[in-house]
């Protein structure tokens, strides 16, 4: 099982940047788990859930993706800003 955070670009009204929580499961969570970190590019498909609660007098809430992780292309390297080689997973 691997739980991420994704940053959305221009999802949040007021944010450039909005936040998704994804799960995924079997030997694609584990591929993620072990792979992904900071500026992978990734598509995700699967199931919207949304959850909320109180928190100091406050409702807050969020969405979460159940579903799979697919590996699009791996972070740029900011040393000599050429791209990685992608990593082929089963995801």
């Amino acid at each position: 099982m691997c739980k991420l955070r994704l940053a959305v670009d221009d999802m949040a009204r007021g944010r450039e940047t909005g936040y998704i929580n994804v799960s995924t499961f079997g030997k694609p969570g584990e591929a993620a788990a072990e792979i992904l970190s900071t500026g992978w590019l990734v598509a995700v498909d699967g199931r919207l859930e949304y959850h909320e609660w109180q928190q100091d007098g406050r409702t807050r809430h969020d969405y979460e993706v159940i579903g799979h992780v697919e590996f699009l292309a791996a972070p740029r390297n900011t040393a000599s800003g050429a791209a990685e080689q992608p990593v082929e997973a089963a995801a």
